[in-house]
């Protein structure tokens, strides 16, 4: 079942352990065509290090995506990864997510916190929170929400989760 190892990639990548999650994916692409698990190999490889492996996954999901906004510009993609490095494409994403027909406020909190804007990421994680979405536990140890670990808006969410006690240390 490609679910099942999504689910042990998603578990595994929220623990560090990016080769063990990216095993786990490249699995459940054996049994799916999926394109939507190349975001967990865009995000396993860049906790590997490994950005040109990153921007490809990333590029096979934008290309496929269902918004054709975001679809139209995946040919974007390389040029703003070469000009402007990780951060860059960052960046790049929250922008596209931005203009996209329908923003998700966990993926531009989660983008805004890659960029070093925790202000913007607490605004748009009080949303997702305020939706009560089925995954929303997992931002208690996402690891793309590391700089807001510390912050008491992000600590009161955690504690309405029931998740204080199940923090990873760091």
């Amino acid at each position: 079942f490609p679910m099942m190892r999504s689910l042990s990639a998603g578990l595994y990548y929220h623990v560090g352990k990016f080769k063990e999650s990216l095993y786990e994916d490249l699995k459940a692409l054996e049994l799916t065509s999926d394109t939507i698990i190349h975001w967990g190999f865009f995000y396993n490889y860049i906790g590997l290090g490994d950005e040109l492996k990153a921007v490809e996954a990333l590029e096979k999901v934008l290309r496929s995506h269902s918004d054709t906004f975001v679809a139209n510009n995946a040919i974007h993609l390389k040029d703003v990864y070469f000009k402007s490095g990780i951060n860059g494409l960052w960046n790049w994403l929250l922008k596209l997510e931005l203009n996209g027909s329908s923003p998700n406020p966990g993926s531009l909190a989660t983008r805004y916190a890659k960029v070093g804007k925790k202000e913007e990421a607490l605004y748009w994680l009080e949303k997702y929170f305020d939706s009560h979405p089925s995954d929303l536990p997992r931002i208690n140890n996402n690891p793309e929400l590391e700089i807001l670990r510390s912050e008491p808006r992000f600590q009161a969410m955690i504690k309405k989760l029931g998740l204080s006690d199940y923090q990873i240390p760091k």
